[in-house]
């Protein structure tokens, strides 16, 4: 699945007036956006593609291997945005507990 890429600009807040709160993540800015999936459930999915505009100036993505239980970010220019990925991570779980319940595990 592509989300597009309002994705993760939303779901850190990039847009917010508070400067303050801006960059932060935010799971109640995008837990609606799974009902758009196939199945309305992103546990079912095999890849998770999302885009990432940096600044207006450069474009990264992240894809999420659901079945392997990876999250890989790709970047021309070498760079890692570990918040982002650490964002990745915290919506798959605040997902599974929205739409599962209890926690998911990450141990693997």
């Amino acid at each position: 699945h592509f989300f597009n890429s309002f994705f993760v600009q939303t779901m850190f807040d990039e847009k917010n007036s508070n400067y303050n709160l801006r960059g932060s993540y935010n799971y109640k800015n995008v837990r609606r956006w799974s009902k758009k999936v196939p199945g309305k459930d992103v546990f079912n999915l095999k890849y998770i593609f999302c885009p990432i505009n940096l600044d207006n100036m450069h474009w990264t993505s992240a894809c999420i291997f659901m079945e392997q239980k990876k999250i890989q970010y790709y970047d021309s220019m070498g760079g890692t945005d570990w918040g982002k990925l650490r964002g990745l991570l915290q919506y798959l779980k605040d997902e599974w507990k929205a739409k599962k319940g209890g926690e998911m595990d990450v141990s693997e």
